[in-house]
């Protein structure tokens, strides 16, 4: 016995619906008992004793093809996977018979039944799958995020150690700008002043060229008024080279040549800018 197997078309019931009456249906459910609905006015037996299959043809048309329940059920025992028409009658436009299997629904094989079951199985398994690692990487990601927010905090945290006097109650940011502000009405009054308003600008540049994009580990930072030197770790080569030249454009200063060299399964970038002004 094959298992798809052919019924002729004169054991079917055909008609071609109209249903631009019905109002929109919610469901698919809801759709193929609306069409039942208009089916049942062109069968000669009862809506109970007929499985049904139907094609949209457009504008608001719909193609059915009807066979007896009985009839469905004995293909369905007899192990067919499909049960179609041998050919479609000429006022339904031509459509395919393969598009209306009748083995759906309550009479679909339980071999067919088995697969898609299996299919949903396996498809829920991979979207958990995809889930959890969608999950993982994005709390690695946070977590990484988390830690260049760190190290450029604590690059910040040194600079402003390096710069303001100890002591203080407000936030280093705020401290700063007063400093600056100082140092800016008092640069006249002193060589003192001169040399902390330079450091104090070296500061702001530095901060404003630091590439905050970059996973860095600051190792040792040291600023005056005539040099800033630098020794960071980056994870590899192509860091280093994007964070050496995050400084070549710095107004009033001048890189000399960087010394790179691995260390401690990362990149060490020892780097000194002397000022041009």
């Amino acid at each position: 016995m094959t298992a798809h197997r052919t019924i002729p078309a004169e054991r079917c019931y055909w008609a071609n619906l109209d249903t631009s009456p019905l109002p929109p249906a919610r469901s698919r459910k809801e759709r193929r008992e609306q069409l039942m609905y208009l089916f049942e006015d062109r069968l000669p037996i009862a809506l109970s004793d007929v499985h049904a299959s139907f094609v949209e043809l457009g504008q608001g048309r719909v193609a059915a093809c009807g066979v007896a329940t009985d009839t469905v059920a004995e293909a369905r025992d007899v192990g067919a996977l499909t049960l179609v028409p041998d050919a479609v009658p000429g006022f339904l436009g031509g459509v395919d018979p393969g598009r209306m299997n009748l083995l759906t629904g309550a009479w679909q094989p339980i071999a067919v039944r088995r697969i898609k079951s299996r299919w949903k199985s396996t498809a829920a398994v991979l979207a958990l799958a995809i889930f959890l690692g969608l999950g993982v990487g994005l709390r690695r990601r946070t977590a990484m995020l988390s830690e260049r927010a760190g190290d450029t905090n604590r690059v910040i945290d040194d600079v402003y150690a390096q710069v303001l006097p100890p002591g203080g109650t407000q936030p280093p940011a705020v401290r700063l700008v007063s400093e600056l502000r100082t140092l800016h009405r008092t640069r006249t009054e002193g060589v003192g002043a001169q040399v902390a308003s330079d450091v104090g600008g070296s500061l702001v540049a530095l901060l404003a060229a630091w590439p905050a994009d970059l996973e860095t580990r600051t190792e040792f930072l040291s600023v005056s008024e005539d040099a800033v030197q630098l020794r960071v770790l980056v994870p590899d080569n192509a860091a280093a080279q994007s964070f050496v030249a995050a400084f070549e454009s710095v107004q009033g200063w001048r890189p000399t040549q960087p010394r790179v060299n691995q260390a401690e399964g990362a990149i060490r970038v020892n780097l000194r800018l002397e000022a041009s002004r």
